[in-house]
């Protein structure tokens, strides 16, 4: 690779008098502390919230006003975008809108691309040739074409010129399996990966949906459902995570290969019904309660932690509370418990709930007409004298849906 050079040229006009300065800077790009006075960034937005990086600066002309009625114009040269091995990169899918955001207001610009291969040497002949790319309210529109591209921005501030770049690469999509713990009446799905991310959000209102391979609709989808979920790969950094594009949803009926059924199917929903039946009974201990723990470490029926992470979140977002999933030791471990009654043995949780699902004291869960039923115990808790239990619990799968609802043996307070 050729050796290369950023020339920085500064020029002062003091007093009528003129003073040149010239300095070598060796580099691929332009080093940051380089930049005149603070040439402006620009940052990229695919749909979902500006990305904190900005895209790459490269050569630029600024002018400065010093203030004293002299000005200071920096002219730096730097290399061509294709040249740049940090630039800016983003994996895109088709149809992707992306929109030009502007740390400050510039009075014109120019967008062209030129195509790249992904695993390419960083070099530039100069017989590269490239296309304008048409924006529209500083957007524009990837389109599938499987290609990967370099973008050369160039635009033109009050205070002079610069030149931008950033490269966008076809993402390859990916198939996920994940299950729907809740959401699929609506069609705005919370999933528990199986194979992929740990609890995400979809609004399938716009996906392609497939039951069984043939073309459907989101009503074909049921909570307890198992789904492939084609996508690009790129997950936001939030939290449930969401796709960043998503192609398709392959569903499959109860009783298929992939979907076998004869299982605890939709075992999440009857839990998150049984928190949330909990949470209305005495309502008196939820008051202050700025904290939950659910606690679903020895809940019966073989829970992913997947989806016990699923209906924590669901559970805190119904209900408007900070959820964790500590056991009782946990929570005396890390501090959140306090003694009760001046005893070293007793505890309580001053500003907390707890709520615990076990299996029935050990009881073994049996069937009913060869379908399986579940038999469980529930509890809130805040202190020895403040509690409310579910005991003697017991439910049945109806074999071609989810679980319709439970039985309780009797209900205790303390």
């Amino acid at each position: 690779m050729k050796k290369l050079f950023a020339m920085i040229v500064v020029l002062a006009l003091l007093c009528s008098c003129a003073a040149e300065k010239t300095v070598e800077q060796p580099g691929i790009d332009i080093p940051e502390e380089l930049y005149a006075g603070e040439v402006p960034d620009v940052f990229l937005d695919f749909g979902f919230g500006t990305y904190d990086e900005p895209i790459t600066k490269g050569g630029y002309d600024w002018n400065v006003d010093n203030g004293d009625g002299t000005s200071t114009n920096t002219i730096a040269c730097g290399m061509h975008p294709l040249q740049f091995e940090n630039i800016y990169k983003f994996h895109v899918t088709e149809g992707n809108s992306i929109n030009l955001v502007f740390e400050e207001t510039p009075l014109s610009y120019e967008l062209v691309r030129y195509e790249v291969e992904e695993n390419r040497d960083y070099e530039f002949t100069g017989n590269e040739e490239s296309e304008p790319i048409e924006t529209e309210n500083n957007t524009f529109v990837f389109k599938r074409d499987d290609k990967n591209y370099v973008y050369v921005l160039n635009v033109k501030y009050p205070e002079g010129n610069c030149e931008y770049a950033f490269e966008l690469f076809l993402a390859k999509p990916v198939i996920d399996l994940y299950t729907i713990v809740d959401g699929a009446e609506s069609g705005k799905l919370v999933l528990a990966g199986n194979e992929g991310y740990e609890v995400m959000t979809l609004n399938v209102d716009k996906v392609p949906v497939f039951l069984d391979g043939e073309p459907a609709d989101a009503s074909v989808l049921m909570d307890g459902m198992t789904v492939h979920i084609k996508h690009s790969g790129m997950i936001l950094e939030t939290y449930p995570g969401m796709f960043a594009s998503v192609e398709e949803v392959q569903a499959f009926s109860i009783g298929t290969k992939n979907q076998p059924g004869g299982s605890f199917f939709d075992l999440a929903g009857l839990y998150i019904k049984v928190l949330d039946d909990l949470w209305e009974k005495d309502k008196g201990l939820n008051s202050g309660a700025e904290y939950v723990s659910i606690d679903l470490s020895e809940a019966p029926g073989g829970l992913s932690e997947n989806e016990k992470a699923a209906i924590c979140w669901i559970f805190g977002n119904k209900h408007d509370v900070m959820v964790m999933d500590f056991t009782m030791e946990e929570l005396k471990n890390e501090g959140y418990l306090t003694a009760a009654g001046g005893s070293d043995n007793l505890y309580q949780w001053d500003n907390g709930l707890l709520f615990t699902i076990t299996d029935d004291f050990g009881e073994d869960q049996d069937e009913h007409y060869s379908l399986p039923v579940i038999k469980f115990n529930a509890m809130k808790w805040r202190s020895p004298l403040g509690a409310y239990m579910f005991t003697g619990c017991s439910a049945s799968w109806p074999q071609m849906g989810t679980w319709e609802d439970y039985n309780i043996g009797a209900e205790a307070i303390s």
